[in-house]
């Protein structure tokens, strides 16, 4: 709505390397599913966790923004991001689809890829990378 592009270029490159990242630690890994997840028919490897990874890319970005925008409320936006990635972890060890190490590893791959996106972001804001938003033509 407010046409800020460097925002859409920030969240593109921080969703599509989080996946790809993702990827490729799974061909490296090759971690067979738990054998006790027989209800759900998944086909890709389960180390790393790709919900436990994308959940903390996409969640910990939003949140880092709405701390910025709103840097009165910024341990309230911290406690529920955490509590909401923390919960998507859970549930993918809860429902069997992963182990414990599946989902921490990706909490850990998640973490390293958010402070090199959230880095070059404020890199590019300070520098005025990038295509500029209305507010700044």
């Amino acid at each position: 709505m407010r046409r800020n592009w460097r925002h859409l270029a920030v969240l593109a490159v921080t969703c599509g390397g989080g996946a790809a990242l993702n990827g490729v630690l799974k061909l490296v890994f090759h971690r067979a599913r738990p054998t006790f997840a027989t209800e759900f028919h998944v086909r890709s490897w389960s180390f790393p966790s790709g919900h436990a990874m994308d959940s903390l890319v996409v969640y910990g970005l939003f949140g880092y923004w709405l701390g910025r925008r709103f840097p009165h409320m910024r341990r309230f936006i911290a406690i529920v991001t955490a509590a909401l990635v923390l919960t998507i972890g859970f549930a993918r060890i809860y429902l069997g689809v992963h182990y414990l190490s599946d989902v921490l590893a990706g909490f850990s791959a998640g973490v390293i890829w958010l402070i090199v996106c959230v880095t070059g972001y404020d890199f590019a804001e300070r520098r005025r990378v990038g295509p500029a938003g209305p507010d700044e033509a």
